[in-house]
């Protein structure tokens, strides 16, 4: 479970930004901000679409983007 890794990796670079994603934070080149008001990352791979960061998980990815 996502989960299980997200508390694992707590002290980690590893940011769950979505029910289904968990991303590196060192890893994101560009955040943009979707036209519904939802953000999405993209991690500069042509073959890796923008990731969705969910209303769930925004706030603590955001704190944690900031404060890199």
């Amino acid at each position: 479970k996502l989960k299980t890794i997200e508390e694992s990796f707590a002290e980690s670079d590893l940011v769950r930004c979505h029910r289904k994603y968990i991303v590196n934070i060192n890893k994101v080149e560009q955040m943009s901000r979707q036209k519904d008001g939802s953000f999405s990352l993209d991690l500069g791979m042509n073959r890796i679409e923008p990731i969705p960061v969910s209303k769930t998980y925004e706030e603590g990815f955001l704190a944690r983007f900031n404060s890199r």
